[in-house]
């Protein structure tokens, strides 16, 4: 019998919430993708009587907020937006904002939890559905239906390999935490089989994200003064990583082996790399900035746009998620990121001081903003909102000490 504390709400309302577009692809209903709006509708009940508190580090991220609610009108009525694309775009960047104040209901410990449990879910189901096994006609044709426009060879699950690959950088940043602190069995195979699936999406930044989560875990096992992690389970942990990964690519189809090896090649190669594939993308996000310095409002340049069949003179930016917010939202959304970066940047020679929720929330903002760089993250069903609530615990005055007065408190 499932028994339904607070902190099972919020695991099984975070799957279901996952796992929407698989409804959506199968009854060929998009409106499946908002019922995750009644899901947060649960998610605030659950912790309705904890308060919300905002500090001045959250100012920025404020600002960026009220420029995006108030530039649909603008998009619609300005920019001549079709109200299709304009409302896709709030439906996915607008609303999954308010994960950042989601971030100050739900304890850290009760999010990285649930994300492990969802992450694995859809780490399993990507490694069953990969081809590994032979499924009947009628379910092999099911999962084909939820799994439509995976590209070959990429581990995906109900949002596709970027989206997949997105998720896995969340939960393996907290798998890899939990692992640390308590080096069982369980927390083992599940930080085993989330790095796997993640490196089977075949997504480069991904990658990239994941590997410098090893360079960062580190770095704050050396320098963090409180000794959380002992030496001797690091270097064991990723001894053990490296051996299994060996083992498991000898049971690799030989095809499968070339694409891995390919797809590592093409991240530096001359010809074809993330950067030659997506600069067109990213100047044309730079030229609508430069264009309409203020931004273009919602759903005008992104994804929102595409499925919106929205057409304008402005370049559509679907592959480059810091180009894209720079053009639809412009110099608040460059203020911003700015701020970020540098308190990014900035926490990197505070590592030792660092407590180690607010680092595992340090390796999720990482690890996704990397992610940016090549894909629309922010734009991805269920990942996006994992973004923003990421961002509110890193900017959260009890996960950064006490030296940040609070501004609002309700």
């Amino acid at each position: 019998m499932v028994r339904l504390n607070k902190s099972s709400i919020v695991k099984y309302v975070l799957l279901f919430y996952s796992i929407l577009p698989a409804f959506a692809k199968i009854s060929g209903l998009n409106l499946f993708y908002a019922l995750y709006i009644p899901l947060l509708g649960v998610l605030h009940w659950t912790y309705w009587r904890r308060t919300i508190s905002l500090y001045k580090t959250d100012i920025p991220f404020l600002l960026m907020f009220s420029i995006a609610l108030i530039y649909i009108p603008i998009s619609i009525f300005l920019y001549l937006s079709s109200l299709k694309s304009v409302l896709y775009g709030a439906l996915m960047f607008l609303l999954p904002m308010t994960g950042y104040f989601f971030s100050r209901l739900i304890p850290i410990n009760v999010f990285s939890k649930s994300i492990i449990f969802v992450g694995l879910i859809h780490a399993i189901f990507g490694i069953l559905t990969y081809g590994f096994i032979q499924f009947p006609f009628s379910i092999q044709a099911l999962i084909e239906t939820i799994k439509k426009g995976t590209m070959a060879f990429r581990m995906s699950s109900v949002s596709g390999s970027l989206g997949l690959g997105a998720l896995m950088l969340v939960s393996f940043a907290f798998s890899l935490i939990k692992l640390l602190q308590d080096k069982n069995k369980a927390n083992i195979i599940t930080a085993l089989l989330l790095f796997f699936a993640l490196i089977m999406t075949m997504q480069r930044s991904a990658w990239i994200g994941a590997s410098f989560y090893f360079f960062l875990v580190f770095i704050y096992m050396h320098l963090n003064t409180k000794n959380i992690f002992s030496k001797k389970n690091i270097y064991l942990f990723f001894s053990v990583l490296l051996i299994v990964g060996i083992i498991i690519s000898q049971y690799i189809d030989l095809n499968i082996r070339s694409f891995v090896i390919s797809r590592i090649y093409s991240i530096s190669g001359e010809e074809l790399n993330p950067v030659s594939e997506r600069s067109f993308m990213w100047l044309g996000g730079v030229e609508n900035f430069l264009q309409v310095p203020s931004g273009l409002g919602l759903g005008t340049t992104g994804q929102a746009a595409r499925v919106g069949n929205f057409t304008s003179s402005y370049h559509v930016v679907t592959d480059g998620d810091y180009f894209r917010i720079l053009s639809e939202l412009g110099i608040g959304a460059l203020f911003f990121y700015l701020y970020l970066f540098t308190f990014i940047f900035i926490g990197f020679f505070n590592l030792r001081n660092m407590s180690i929720e607010r680092f595992a929330a340090y390796l999720v903002v990482i690890g996704l903003s990397i992610n940016m760089i090549g894909s629309n993250t922010t734009e991805f069903h269920f990942v996006n909102f994992l973004y923003w609530m990421s961002l509110g615990y890193l900017f959260n005055k009890i996960l950064l000490g006490n030296n940040n007065a609070f501004i609002y408190n309700s």
